[in-house]
């Protein structure tokens, strides 16, 4: 249904596109007597045309390029919106104007755009609920802020929505690590927490591993210039360099979200068998929302990333299949964000 919706669209604007390359007479030009303008809304409607057959030739590679798509769609119509309720020229796609002659297309074009952005992303919970997402099969990652080119303002975004310093003190101090216990930090991102915890736990052993290295350059980079000993390397969770019983204790924020519900299960197996016995994992990351109104990130997690499992709840249920015992939550952060302890 959705490549059916996406080539509708296609034809759509292409239609819009001829209708302005030719300056018909059905968009009421004796209202409006701009030929560039005419020939700006054909360049843009095609373009929009171009786009959105590329995306249905593929549309699991041009996910993002669709999420621009449609955020560019929906301005546009915003903006032909208050042209007409400024009394302005009524766009082709107007469904504000009552008198336009082009109104029922105007609602077929509304019509069109939210049964699109249902089939997607409807879609893509319904393929994450089924596991069939074929990305985490073939050793890919979701990068720590969603966007490789975000990557370097990692940081600077987790502190300005309140994931910064104070966030990472409440995790170091429930560690409690003790002596020169062996410690591994799962998807260590840009290492400010990794820093944090070797900077207060100075005689443990501390290795991270994180699957993109763009990120994984910043963390040993930072490390080098604060002069902290941490064994860094790159690796996906699902695939562990280290042998079995090698730690005493496994965290990891905010990064099971980014992994699909098999590539979970295999990462805290994983954790599971390269912790020794008796051994702590503490999982913090987005559980259930206890109120619609708090969701909004949850649901951000679940459309552009790989949140299902934690919006409905079931990574507790998840670590205890996996082998752990004593799972119980700790905390509960903003965000819908929780903290889980488990026992090997």
């Amino acid at each position: 249904m959705t490549t059916v919706l996406l080539w509708i669209g296609a034809l759509f604007y292409f239609f819009e596109f001829l209708l302005h390359l030719l300056a018909l007479p059905i968009l009421e030009h004796d209202k409006i007597f701009l030929y560039t303008h005419d020939r700006y809304i054909a360049l843009f409607a095609l373009t929009y045309s171009v786009l959105l057959f590329l995306i249905s030739t593929d549309k699991r590679k041009y996910n993002t390029l669709f999420l621009f798509v449609v955020i560019g769609i929906l301005f546009s119509f915003l903006n032909g919106f208050y042209i007409s309720s400024a009394g302005g020229y009524a766009p082709l796609f107007n469904v504000s104007a009552v008198d336009s002659q082009l109104q029922i297309l105007g609602y077929f074009f509304l019509a069109w755009y939210f049964l699109l952005l249902i089939s997607w992303y409807g879609g893509g919970i319904k393929r994450k609920k089924k596991n069939l997402l074929q990305t985490t099969k073939k050793d890919t990652f979701i990068p720590a802020a969603r966007f490789h080119v975000l990557t370097p303002l990692f940081d600077a975004l987790c502190n300005a929505v309140g994931l910064g310093g104070k966030y990472r003190n409440r995790i170091v101090a429930k560690l409690d690590i003790q002596g020169k216990m062996q410690v591994l930090d799962a998807g260590c991102g840009s290492g400010s927490l990794a820093l944090d915890v070797k900077k207060r736990y100075a005689k443990a052993a501390l290795y991270a591993v994180d699957a993109d290295p763009t990120i994984l350059a910043i963390a040993e980079q930072k490390a080098k210039e604060a002069k902290q000993q941490i064994h860094f390397r790159k690796a996906f969770l699902q695939k562990l360099p280290f042998p079995d019983n090698s730690f005493d204790v496994v965290y990891s924020s905010l990064v099971f979200h980014h992994l699909s519900s098999n590539i979970k299960k295999e990462a805290m197996k994983e954790i599971h068998r390269v912790l020794k016995k008796d051994g702590r994992f503490l999982l913090i990351d987005f559980g259930r929302p206890k109120h619609i109104l708090f969701a909004i990130f949850s649901w951000f997690t679940v459309i552009f990333e790989e949140g299902y499992d934690n919006y409905k709840g079931r990574i507790p249920i998840m670590v205890t299949d996996s082998g752990f015992s004593k799972v119980t939550e700790v905390e509960k952060y903003k965000f819908n964000i929780a903290s889980l302890e488990a026992v090997k």
